[in-house]
């Protein structure tokens, strides 16, 4: 199976905007662009769930099981179990990092 690089582009949205054009972007994580869906979680979180998860009240409920699914989702990835998986930010940045803690999970 070939990678569809077409189906790759078209998933980040900078890639359709006219000033950046003719553009290649060789930076680091942390400074790349992101794909729409999750600018489009991110959004949602922002304008919905940015509360304390775990509360009895609607958006802090959805908010956690956000969290317990973005978990469950890293987990399996990386092939370990979510109660051996971390999410932290890492000083002076705003992305989450993922981190397996240990190999025998």
């Amino acid at each position: 199976m070939q990678l569809d690089i077409e189906f790759v582009r078209a998933q980040f949205p900078a890639f359709a905007e006219p000033s950046l054009a003719g553009q290649a972007f060789f930076e680091n994580a942390g400074g790349s662009y992101t794909a729409g869906a999750v600018i489009d979680r991110l959004t949602r979180y922002y304008h919905q769930r940015k509360v304390q998860p775990y509360h009895p009240f609607e958006a802090s409920r959805l908010a956690g099981a956000e969290m317990d699914e973005a978990r469950q989702r890293l987990a399996a990835l990386m092939g370990s179990k979510p109660m051996n998986s971390a999410l932290a930010r890492r000083p002076r940045q705003t992305p989450m990092s993922c981190r397996r803690l240990s190999a025998s999970s």
